[in-house]
């Protein structure tokens, strides 16, 4: 957190890298670190690594790889990258090794290294991203109300980890960070993040797809963050996802039910081909959300109307313990059939039923609307 120490350690802090490496260290003292640690330095192995010779001050520059280690405050594990560095070495009685240029893997993992990047801080989480300050200052007003939903939606006591919400300015960022494919331009946000030894997420990212966030309104934007959430929740208390029918629909009724909007609104395009006499024939599977093969826009909204059939027929905390049983380590196929069989111990019903049940809702619905 000592800036004026820092500068001394650069080449040059007004001229060059200088003044891009003194903003990157206040964006990196913004952070809510639990830990910030560098280990020792080893020479690259890259072609610029041999000594690049002598300057005129007579300095030996190389480029090195340092090992890096961080947690953020509420984090239960490290992350680990390897940062670049080029150094210097300089003489006189003040000589030693000074900092020249920097480098390091950008992802949503460690958005702080992005040029540009900035970082506004809420009472339980972070924004940090390339996006102005505005927008910064907006997103962590959500993350509050975001905490609380999710907290709300899934009281069990254990602190909720950080909401840490990372927001590039491009959709070019984006796809770096999140490396992701196509399709994305249904995709407003994704949860992820490395897990433990048990399945449980310890260090989460919510990245933001700003392209698909520019087309909604401001509590289209808070729902996304409520929405997300309520996964990083889950994730950090269940050893293992549950079918994403489940996950989903059950994000979607807690993000929802804070908006006041009505069902028929909600799940209005997977009402349309209801009205057209096309019910579905069975529940949304794994295949059904993939962004780069189909439309997910009504298939979330199928699976809102699911989750919030089974709250209202057998009760949140039942719906909970549900989630519970069928989140297990595993492929989707397994999450499937522990939620098949959790559907008839937890809640005293059968696929088939709850299929036949779900039609029941859509057609009731589609009528209304």
């Amino acid at each position: 957190g000592d800036e004026q120490t820092y500068a001394a350690l650069l080449a040059d802090p007004t001229a060059g890298r200088g003044p891009a490496l003194l903003t990157q260290f206040a964006t990196l003292a913004a952070v809510p670190w639990a830990e910030l640690r560098h280990d020792h330095p080893r020479l690259s192995r890259t072609p610029t690594a041999t000594p690049s010779g002598t300057g005129s001050r007579g300095a030996t520059t190389v480029d090195v790889l340092v090992p890096t280690t961080w947690r953020l405050a509420g984090e239960r594990a490290d992350t680990h990258a390897e940062e670049g560095f080029t150094v210097t070495l300089v003489g006189g009685a003040d000589g030693g090794w000074r900092i020249v240029d920097h480098t390091a893997p950008i992802t949503a993992a460690a958005p702080w290294w992005a040029p540009g990047a900035g970082v506004t801080n809420a009472a339980h989480g972070l924004v940090v991203g390339t996006v102005d300050e505005v927008t910064r200052t907006a997103y962590a007003q959500w993350v509050e109300r975001a905490h609380e939903l999710a907290v709300a939606a899934w009281p069990s006591g254990a602190p909720m980890p950080p909401l840490v919400v990372v927001a590039p300015a491009t959709a070019t960022d984006y796809l770096a960070w999140s490396k992701a494919a196509a399709g994305t331009d249904q995709v407003a946000a994704v949860t992820d993040g490395p897990l433990d030894a048990t399945g449980r997420a310890v260090a989460d990212r919510v990245l933001l797809n700003p392209d698909a966030l520019a087309r909604l309104s401001p509590d289209g934007r808070a729902f996304v963050i409520a929405h997300e959430a309520v996964h990083v929740r889950l994730r950090a208390e269940l050893a293992g996802q549950a079918p994403l029918w489940l996950s989903e629909g059950f994000a979607d009724h807690v993000a929802y039910a804070a908006t006041g909007l009505t069902p028929t609104t909600i799940a209005a395009d997977a009402l349309a081909p209801v009205r057209a006499g096309n019910l579905p024939t069975r529940l949304p599977d794994h295949g059904d959300f993939n962004a780069e093969a189909a439309t997910i826009g009504p298939t979330y909204q199928r699976s809102w109307v699911l989750v919030t059939l089974l709250v209202d027929r057998h009760g949140v905390e039942a719906v909970r313990e549900f989630i519970r049983a069928a989140a297990i380590p595993g492929t989707q196929a397994d999450a499937e059939a522990a939620a098949d069989r959790a559907l008839v111990s937890v809640l005293g019903t059968t696929r088939a039923q709850l299929l036949s049940d779900w039609q029941a809702r859509l057609q009731e619905l589609a009528e209304e609307g």
